[in-house]
C-alpha cells in the first residue's frame, strides 16, 4: 500500500525491496530474468513454493553448522509477497562478494568452498545427494552438493547459511 518506502525506488516497480522490522521483504516476480525461459512471472512464483518447501526440508533436518532462514509467503491482493530474517552483515557488503557457494548469475560463475561443502555434508548424505562436478561459464570447474543456484553465505555472526534450495 506504500507505507513502507523501498530499498530501491529507482527500479522497477516489480524489483522494489523492504526492510521493515528487520524482515526483508520482496515481491515474487522474476526480477532479474532468471525464469524467462521457463515462464517468467509464473515461473518465479512457483519457485517461491519450492524454495519454502527445500528451506523447510534443510531446516528438518538439524544439520550442526548449517542455517536457514526464516521464511514467510503471503499471498496478499494479487502479489506473492516473500518475507525472510536477514543474515547478519548481509546489508553492510555486496551480495556478490558475499555468496562463498553456488551462483548468483545463473552459472556464469560458480562458487565452491570446502567449509562450506564440509557444512553441507551432514544434510546432503541424508538427502541422498551425491557431490558432482559443474563448470562455469568461465569453464572453471567446481565440486558441488546441491545445484549451482542455491547458494551459501557466511554472515558476520560466523554462521552458514544456505538460501535459495528451491530445486532441493
Amino acid at each position: 500500500d506504500g507505507n513502507i518506502p523501498p530499498l530501491n525506488a529507482a527500479d522497477d516497480k516489480k524489483s522494489r525491496m523492504f526492510l521493515w522490522n528487520n524482515i526483508f521483504f520482496s515481491l515474487g516476480f522474476d526480477m532479474k530474468e532468471h525464469y524467462g525461459e521457463f515462464g517468467g512471472d509464473a515461473a518465479a512464483y512457483a519457485a517461491i513454493a519450492g524454495d519454502l518447501r527445500g528451506i523447510s526440508l534443510y531446516q528438518s533436518l538439524d544439520s550442526e553448522g548449517l542455517h536457514t532462514l526464516g521464511t514467510v509467503i503471503v499471498d496478499y491482493r494479487g502479489y506473492r509477497v516473500v518475507g525472510q530474517s536477514i543474515i547478519s552483515g548481509i546489508l553492510s557488503r555486496d551480495q556478490e562478494q558475499s555468496i562463498i557457494y553456488g551462483s548468483i548469475d545463473n552459472g556464469k560463475t560458480i562458487n565452491s568452498n570446502d567449509k562450506f561443502a564440509e557444512v553441507l555434508q551432514s544434510s546432503s548424505k541424508k538427502l541422498h545427494l551425491r557431490e558432482h562436478s559443474v563448470t562455469g561459464g568461465d569453464d572453471s570447474k567446481h565440486s558441488l552438493v546441491t545445484s549451482y543456484d542455491c547458494k551459501g553465505i557466511v554472515g558476520n555472526d560466523g554462521r552458514h547459511y544456505l538460501i535459495d534450495p528451491f530445486r532441493t
